[in-house]
């Protein structure tokens, strides 16, 4: 294993990564991999309903980030991640955030969203009056 000069992970390849360990660690239970790209870095977002909770998920996701921040003195430094397979790499994300949601709480969002639709086509039509 070389680790001076471990291979670059894509974060899109991370996130393939991400998704493939979940399914192994909990079948059943769909999991929101995303990700998104910005000026500084990229990241990696995982949502789900029910199931695990955010701990364990953690435990087999949160591994999977290519540098960490130090707000002591505003620095970064890079973060090798070891493999299943024991090669070790550079994932390119700088971040990877999880984000459980209960049934209860999905079923009030769409609430919500059903309630902000109809007002709004309540108002469109008082216009168009």
């Amino acid at each position: 294993m070389d680790t001076t000069h471990p291979r670059w992970i894509d974060t899109a390849d991370v996130a393939k990564l991400v998704r493939a360990d979940l399914k192994a660690a909990f079948p059943g239970v769909t999991f929101g991999v995303t990700i998104n790209r910005y000026s500084m870095g990229s990241c990696v977002r995982v949502g789900w309903t029910d199931g695990p909770s955010h701990e364990d998920v953690a435990q087999v996701a949160g591994g999977y980030v290519g540098q960490t921040f130090d707000g002591r003195d505003d620095s970064t430094h890079q973060r090798y991640t070891t493999l299943a397979s024991g090669e070790v790499v550079h994932c390119g994300n700088t971040s990877i955030s999880f984000n459980r949601r209960t049934a209860e709480q999905v079923a009030e969002s769409a609430r919500f969203q059903a309630d902000w639709n109809a007002r709004k086509a309540a108002r469109l039509a008082l216009r168009g009056a």
